[in-house]
């Protein structure tokens, strides 16, 4: 095919803020994790598919299967949807008073 240009399991963008190595990054409606640390305005690759060990909010139990959402101004996930953007799903129990939970990324939305 001859405009295939790559698989999309990971991008590069122009990072929105500093950001550093495994935390989300969050551009309009695309969410990934970022692959590198980087300076704002200078190019960072983020992962868009898997499952990776992201902030979450202390207080929050999840389920496994439960979506998951992205929270741009605190920057970590939450099973509460709101008005935030769905990243993926939890794979595995995540409790109270937990900081961290897995999330299975599904790619754009």
């Amino acid at each position: 095919m001859q405009n295939y240009t790559q698989e999309g399991k990971v991008v590069t963008v122009v990072a929105p803020a500093a950001v550093e190595t495994g935390h989300g990054v969050m551009i309009n409606s695309l969410f990934g994790v970022a692959c590198n640390t980087s300076l704002i305005s200078a190019n960072v690759e983020i992962a868009l598919e898997g499952v990776f060990y992201l902030h979450k909010l202390t207080t929050e139990v999840w389920a496994v299967g439960e979506p998951i959402y992205w929270d741009n101004v605190n920057f970590w996930c939450s099973n509460v949807a709101g008005a935030l953007l769905r990243i993926g799903v939890a794979t595995a129990i995540a409790t109270n008073p937990t900081t961290y939970g897995y999330v299975r990324l599904n790619g754009c939305f």
